[in-house]
């Protein structure tokens, strides 16, 4: 898929003509329903060993964006943002990290997204993340939020609001336009009087 992608970029000469540092900072937000995006999922960096990694995803560079997993199933992975901005830095090439619900208290949450923001992240793929029970560790999960509180309070985050509406630095990570309709609740998980609900 990746050869096919490059190819039709070859023949058009549209993408090509882009520099790497433009292509980086091209937001991924702007080209949606505007023109066609691709992406690919980066497959699991063991350790800190992220150079091979970095060299396999030197083939999807034609790609509009990495999506990067955050400890699927339960098992332990680098952290998905500090890959993520690997990716960003040495390659030139748009993040898209995985976030989970699964393993940030609300605090850790609103400070993880402040610190993904301030290392240059602008997009986000929120998720539930696989219960620990999946994986080889005796983790018990946080779940303070669901999938859909966690949107709102990244909107909430880009208005520069926290939690409790204080002031606070104003983030920018994508927008969810396909979370606007109701979703039925993740997990069994009940609703905690979050804004947006």
């Amino acid at each position: 898929m990746v050869e096919r992608y490059r190819k039709g970029l070859q023949k058009s000469g549209a993408a090509l003509s882009l520099t790497p540092r433009e292509r980086s900072f091209m937001d991924l937000t702007e080209k949606l329903g505007k023109s066609f995006v691709i992406t690919t999922e980066l497959g699991p960096v063991k350790g800190s060993q992220s150079s091979e990694s970095l060299e396999k995803a030197k083939n999807y560079l034609p790609l509009d964006g990495i999506n990067v997993h955050d400890c699927p199933m339960g098992n332990l992975r680098i952290n998905s943002i500090a890959m993520s901005v690997l990716l960003q830095q040495q390659l030139k090439i748009a993040a898209i990290p995985h976030f989970t619900c699964r393993d940030r208290s609300l605090l850790g949450t609103q400070a993880d997204l402040l610190g993904a923001h301030a290392l240059g992240i602008r997009n986000l793929l929120v998720t539930t993340g696989d219960p620990p029970k999946h994986g080889p560790y005796p983790s018990k999960p946080v779940y303070d939020y669901n999938t859909l509180e966690l949107v709102a309070l990244i909107k909430k985050m880009n208005r520069g609001l926290d939690f409790n509406d204080k002031e606070s630095v104003a983030i920018r990570i994508s927008r969810f336009p396909a979370l606007r309709c109701r979703l039925p609740k993740i997990w069994g998980m009940k609703s905690n009087g979050w804004p947006g609900r």
